[in-house]
């Protein structure tokens, strides 16, 4: 008994990586021409608490609206400067559409990436070009 449970673990554990990589991530833009209950992985920011248990999503395409309960939030807090991968499912109304997210991962950042790199440096050179000429 216990080998088959074994068995059956040792199985399932390669589909549930699987399932996570067979996603792919879509802008926010390309989120907006889905159609309503389609499946969708966005990766960008939470960016502001709007009330209740919605959000602002943003990435480098534009914003749309999160519905997140709070067992997606699984005690995490909203960080606006987190970049997150958001699992969900496109919900439309009549003129309005919004994201019911179902799940919540921490995108973790390559800081060795020589493009991430070069767009810190360019922000922060704007920054701190701005802060002594200002």
């Amino acid at each position: 008994m216990i080998l088959i449970a074994l068995a059956a673990f040792m199985l399932a554990v390669p589909m549930l990586l699987m399932a996570d990589a067979d996603h792919k991530v879509i802008t926010v833009a390309e989120a907006r021409e889905l159609e309503d209950d389609a499946k969708v992985v966005l990766e960008g920011f939470i960016i502001e608490d709007t009330g209740g248990n919605m959000y602002l999503f943003r990435d480098e395409t534009g914003d749309i609206d999160l519905e997140i309960d709070k067992h997606a939030w699984k005690k995490r807090e909203m960080d606006p400067d987190q970049m997150v991968r958001v699992y969900g499912e496109i919900d439309r109304d009549d003129d309005s559409i919004k994201v019911e997210v179902k799940k919540i991962k921490d995108v973790k950042v390559k800081l060795d990436d020589e493009k991430i790199k070069e767009e810190i440096k360019e922000e922060f050179d704007e920054e701190f070009d701005e802060e002594i000429f200002d």
